[in-house]
This record gives C-alpha cells, structure tokens and sequence, in this order.
C-alpha cells in the first residue's frame, strides 16, 4: 500500500490518537487495543483486516502506545511539580523573556534552576527592573494554575501546558540579580536582534501600526489592541498575527530575490541557515515550527536531488512538536495551522476544477485555497470561537496582496533600519498607510453581519461525523480519479454507490443533531446555574419546558456569551438587570449585541447612568422589549414565566425610591416561585434598603420568605443586617465573590450572622 512508503505518517497518526486518549480516558489505550484485538478474533474477521491493512495496523498501535505513555508520563510530572513548586523556599532562576507590562505588575517568563521548569513571574511596578538572561533570586508565592471555572470554560491549567509552563510567582520579598546574560550567547544574540527589530519598529512607526507590523514579523500579539485583535478574528485574518507558512514562503521569496546572483546550493543553505534563525527569533512558536520544518524539507531535497513529500514533511514537523510537548494537541494555533495547511493541499485541486467552470482560473484558484483551508477548521472555530463566517471570501484577497505587500516591504524596511534609521523612517509612511488600510479592512470586514453566524457549541460525536464525512467525500474523489482496471472490489462499490454513502452519512449528521434538539427541549425540571464571573454576580436559569433567564451578567470580560453557547443557549427569553455598576451589567451589554433577547427586565431607575445610556442604544438598535418594573406599596408585581413559575419583583417600589447610594440601594429586588421552591435575588441593597423592605412588607413578611437567599452585595458589611435575614429564613445562603478580591468580600461579621441564623433558628 501507498501509506507503508510513508511510514512516519502512520506513526505521526498512530502517537496523536494515542495523546487524545490518553487526555480524555484513564484507562491504558493497550488495554483497548487487546480488547479490539480478542473481538476482532472472536468475530473471526483477523485475516481480512490484516489483508486490507497488513503492517500499517502494527505500526498505529505501537505508535498509538507511545503517544498514550507519553501523555501519562508528561501528566505524572506536572502533578509531582505541582506539589514540590509549594515547597520551594527560596527560587533561583533565569529570566528567559522580555518584560511584558501589565496594570500593576511587570511580566517575566523564567526557568527555575531548583527544578529546571518554567514559570510565569510578576514582579510589581517600581522594583528592581530585569533584563533577559539574568540570574536571579527571591522569595515569592507560587500559584498552581486553575483549571475551567465554569461549564466548558477557559481551562488556563491546560492552556499553560501548551507552553510547557508550571505555574506563577509573585514576588513578595526582595527580588536579587545575581549575575547578567547567563544564558548562551547566541540566545543573548537572537534576544538582542528581537529588542533591536521592536526598538525600531517603534521608532519608524506610530503605536498603532507598529503593533501590527510586529503582530506579522514577531508574532508578538501584545502590543495589538483587543479591538484590532477582535477585528482580525472575526474577519477571519488572525492567521496573519501568526507567523506561519504565509510568512516563511514570503521570506524565501524575499531572500530569493536578495540572493539570485548566488549559486543554487549556496542559496539553499543561507535560506535554511536563515529560517531556522528566525524560527528561534520567533521564540519557536509552534505554527512557524511546522512551517520552518516543512520548508526545510523542500530545500533540502532540492539540496541532494530528491523530489519532496509533503504528507511526510508535515507528519513529521507535527511528531516533532508532539515529542517535544504533547499538550500542544491542544494549542488552538497548532490545530489551525496544521488543519489549515492540510486542507490546502487535500482539496485546493478538486476546488479549484469545479470554480473554473464559472469564474476566471486565477480566481478560482485563490478562492479554491481559501475554502479549503476553511474546510478542516470550520469545527475548530466552531468550537472555540462559536462563530461559522464566511469573510474569509473577502478577506482571502486582502491577505493575498495586502498582507504580503506589508510582509515583504516591511521585511526590507526593517533591514534598512540596520543600516540607517532615516532613510527607514521616511520610507515607513508608505508601510503605515497600507497597515492602516489593513486594519480599516479587517474592521469593515468585522462589522459584515451577514457573513457572519453565531451558533452554539458542538458536541464531540457532531465534529467526530463532520471528519468522518469530509474524509469519506475526499476518499471517494481519490478513487475516482483512479483507473478502473487497478480499483479494490469495494472501492468500486463506493464509487457505485457513492450518493447512498454520502446522502447515508448526512442523514446520521443530521439525525444526531435533531435527536440532540430534541433531547434539549423535552421537559426537567427548573435548572439554576451561578456562573463564575469573578467578582460581580450572574445567574442562568432554565425552566422545564426551556425558558431562559439570565440575571446580571457580570463585567465585560468576555465570559457570559461563551458560556450561554457552551450550554447550547443561543437565545434568552428574558435578562433582569438587579442596577447599572459595571460588575452586574457589564456583561449584559456584549450579550445583548451577539444574542437574541426576547425582553429586558430593570427597575425604576432614579438618575440614567451611562450604562443605563449604553443599554438604551443597543436596545433601540436591536429591537429588544424593555419593561421597567416597580412594586407599588405592599404588593410585589409578578410575572409569570413558565406554568408553576413566575417571578414577584419586591423592590424598588414605583413611589418609594433611595437617594442615598441610589444606583446599589435601588436595585431590582426579586423573588423566584417554583412550587415549594423559592429564591430572593437582592443585587447590592444595603442595610437601608434592607430596612425598607421589612417596612413595606410588615404586615406580609411571608413575601420575603425564600428558601435560597442571594446574599446582598457579594457578602459586604453594608448589608445583611440580621432582621431581613431572618425575614428571609433562607434554608441555603449564597454568595457572590470573586477570589481573594480587593474588597475583602464576603465580610466575617455577615458570616456570622448567617451562621448565627443557621445555628440558633432564629
């Protein structure tokens, strides 16, 4: 078989199943494979699947192993670093980054030379400033990285394991340099190169731009602005940001041009000799690795007169950064990059013959490279970004022409730089006017709403069918192009009967994801979610026939519309915003922009504050109902959500409004009724506000009577006075607080008056 003649690509397979294994089930995959092994036996069909695939079988499950034993052995490890980075005294180690500044605090990367692993480093603003390669001691905290908070969330315990990183240190004693460029020299040389191209990048260029050009030359991303960073993503150019193939290929051609007076060999080896340079100078991250590696491939075997393998140079640049760290399976720009790159190669010819039927050859071709690096991503972005958008068709020309342009002429404009920092400056205006069009481009691309589609987060059999599909259509166009005397007896059955096969393959896609809907909207029972958003209050609920509430959302960082997604929310029949600070409604305001919302829920507000502004405006563009709510003296308003749920807003009353810290002491107090289940959601009243409640509720104190309390104001002292708690008689208190916030919440004297409540039956 053609696959035996490559055999590090049935390897590079065989070791990646094994890694995605051993990630997501404990049990030794040898044990699986002898278990596939006896059934296979026992159903007698052995001979015939070793007659199809003969060795290939014995080299994916070896290799499979291999890939199993190395994620274990590398999950052994960061489990035993975790332990031993709390017991470590004194740190001594090297600085192995630039300094990255943060709001309150310097960032370093470092490697520890107690137990020679890698750490992030925040060193607070105003002390002792370091440089790359120094030596350095101190006494700091060590903090184990959390895994996701929340329902499928941000897991940054994983995302650090991408990077080979075990943890962070702050810096709480004295922090010592004891020696300077302790690292090798030529890692002290290629720093000194990258602060030199950052260094004048800023001088011939403005902020703005200069943030781009590095974003392209350095993939360095922290310079870019989160509007220009969301601009890129969702006019599908992030790729650009990424040093990647596009990249390398520019600057063989860059060289190319610099050297063709020079012979072929010579030229060859000052290409490799530079590429892998400039992958170091890169800091190797893992999309120019595999483009580096692929390259050198090519000019290798241009080198000694071979003709080049693609899928062998790509499995092999893949088994490479698999060996030297498994995690980086689960490095987004590692998924991209590869799939991307395979998709080009697998489907870029069969794309390109069926656009030249209508439209012009160069074109089609341009269009076919880009909607066949679209093809084995779609579930990635799907997945990570919940978004399916179609700019790419726009955006595939600006990266063609423009991105290149900026590319190559930068490249010469940073190597005149070297040389003469004038003539750099002055020839930069033309680099900044097609960057700034650039970044005009991706934001106008951005705001396309019609190319673009938010949808709810996949499951993991859906993407699974969607590969299984996509490979099965690529096999059956191979086969076709075969000559019919050398096809396999069932390779003519495919082709025979090749529409039942797709049409059979679409139809299980779409009866899992119908039996998946249906799933959702068959009736349970009432289902409410706290979410994790730092320190600000949120809350879902979902009623048994489906209703979706959310209350409060948080501030903006970027948490709550993720989170909807990821439980399969792509519309919310009602927001009850409780008032207008940043740490309740902040995150309202992005869902209200991405999500249908049926209605907006808020309180009498006595002065509109600028949140209150903004909400207005969105709500004005996006056709969203707005009820303002009030309960008129002694009689809460209800709304009735579901059948045996409704929901009696108690505060603020229509006439009886705080002037004292009105925006906390007038918000939204609710109750929530289900059956004999009850829960009262109290924003950040305080203690005045308390008092009122129990005033205009005397004579009915059994409205406040709720099984769940949501503690007011995240647990703060100004609240909970002990008379409404036990007004509320709350079975379970709970508690809103980000961890080890600023503002000391939840306050011990609150604590003790709920477990006062709790203990004394009061």
């Amino acid at each position: 078989m053609k696959t035996i003649k490559r055999p590090i690509v049935l390897i590079t397979i065989g070791y990646v199943i094994g890694i995605i294994y051993g990630l997501y089930f404990r049990i030794s995959i040898a044990f699986l494979l002898a278990i596939i092994y006896l059934v296979l036996k026992i159903l007698k069909i052995k001979s015939i699947l070793f007659k199809i695939i003969k060795k290939a079988f014995l080299i994916l499950v070896i290799s499979a192993i291999a890939g199993n034993i190395s994620i274990i052995i590398h999950n052994n490890i960061y489990s035993n670093a975790y332990k031993k980075s709390q017991e470590i005294k004194e740190q001594i180690a090297v600085v192995i980054s630039n300094k990255e500044e943060k709001n309150y605090y310097d960032k370093y990367f470092i490697k520890s030379l107690v137990n020679n692993k890698k750490y992030i480093l925040y060193v607070k603003k105003g002390n002792l400033g370091l440089s790359y390669g120094d030596k350095i001691s101190f006494n700091g905290e060590y903090i184990e990285p959390e895994e996701a908070r929340n329902y499928k969330g941000f897991n940054y315990k994983s995302y650090l394991k991408t990077k080979n990183i075990y943890g962070t240190f702050k810096v709480n004693g004295e922090l010592k340099i004891l020696q300077n460029k302790s690292l090798s020299r030529i890692s002290i040389f290629i720093n000194s190169i990258r602060i030199k191209i950052t260094k004048n990048v800023h001088l011939i260029l403005p902020n703005e731009t200069s943030g781009i050009m590095l974003g392209l030359m350095l993939g360095k991303k922290d310079e870019i602005s989160g509007e220009n960073i969301n601009s890129f993503k969702l006019s599908n150019m992030s790729h650009i940001l990424a040093v990647s193939g596009m990249h390398t290929s520019y600057i063989i051609l860059a060289l190319a041009f610099i050297l063709k007076k020079v012979s072929k060999r010579r030229k060859y080896i000052f290409i490799i000799l530079f590429l892998v340079f400039f992958m170091f100078l890169t800091n190797c991250t893992p999309s120019v690795v595999r483009a580096v590696i692929m390259a050198v491939f090519i000019l290798t075997s241009k080198l000694i007169f071979r003709k080049s393998d693609f899928l062998t140079s790509f499995s092999f640049s893949l088994l490479i950064l698999l060996l030297y760290n498994p995690y980086l399976i689960l490095d987004l720009g590692v998924q991209l990059s590869f799939l991307g790159t395979l998709g080009i190669i697998t489907f870029t010819q069969d794309l390109s013959k069926i656009l030249e039927q209508g439209l012009n050859k160069k074109i089609s071709e341009l269009l076919a490279v880009s909607i066949s690096a679209q093809i084995l991503i779609v579930p990635i972005t799907v997945l990570n970004y919940n978004l399916i958008s179609f700019s790419f068709l726009l955006s595939s020309f600006i990266c063609t022409f423009l991105a290149s342009a900026i590319f190559i002429y930068g490249f010469f404009n940073i190597l005149i730089s070297f040389i003469s920092l004038k003539l750099a400056t002055v020839l930069a205006n033309i680099l900044n006017l097609l960057i700034k069009i650039l970044i005009i481009s991706a934001e106008n691309i951005a705001n396309i709403r019609i190319l673009k589609f938010i949808v709810k987060t996949p499951s993991i059999i859906f993407i699974i069918l969607y590969y299984v599909i996509v490979i099965l259509i690529k096999y059956i166009l191979v086969i076709k192009r075969k000559p019919k005397d050398s096809l396999r007896r069932f390779e003519k059955q495919i082709i025979k009967n090749k529409n039942k096969i797709i049409t059979l393959a679409i139809l299980i896609v779409f009866t899992v994801s119908t039996i998946s809907s249906v799933y959702e909207i068959i009736p349970k029972d009432l289902t409410i979610y706290f979410i994790d958003v730092g320190q600000g209050d949120s809350c879902l609920m979902i009623t048994p026939k489906g209703k979706t509430i959310l209350i409060d959302g948080g501030e903006n960082n970027g948490i709550i519309v993720p989170y909807l997604l990821d439980r399969g929310i792509t519309k919310l029949d009602y927001i009850i915003i409780s008032h207008f600070d940043e740490d309740h409604v902040g995150g309202i305001l992005r869902v209200i922009q991405e999500l249908k919302v049926n209605e907006i829920i808020v309180g009498k507000q006595l002065d509109k504050t600028v949140n209150y502004e903004k909400l207005l405006e969105i709500l004005n563009k996006r056709k969203i109902r707005l009820a303002v709510v009030g309960a008129t003296s002694s009689r809460p308003r209800n709304i009735i959500i579901d059948k045996d749920i409704f929901i009696e807003f108690l505060w603020p009353t229509n006439s009886n409004l705080i002037t004292e810290n009105p925006l906390n002491n007038n918000s939204l107090v609710c109750k929530l009724e289900y059956k004999s289940f009850s829960m009262i959601f109290t924003g950040d009243i305080e203690e005045i506000a308390e008092k009122k409640l129990l005033q205009e509720y005397r004579n009915s104190l059994e409205a406040l009577n709720s099984t769940i309390l949501k503690v007011a104001h995240h647990g703060s002292n100004t609240s909970s006075i002990l008379d409404f708690a036990k007004a509320v008689q709350p079975k379970i208190a709970l508690i809103g607080a980000g961890e080890n916030n600023k503002f000391g919440h939840p306050n011990g004297e609150v604590l003790k008056r709920l477990e006062l409540l709790r203990y004394k039956n009061i």
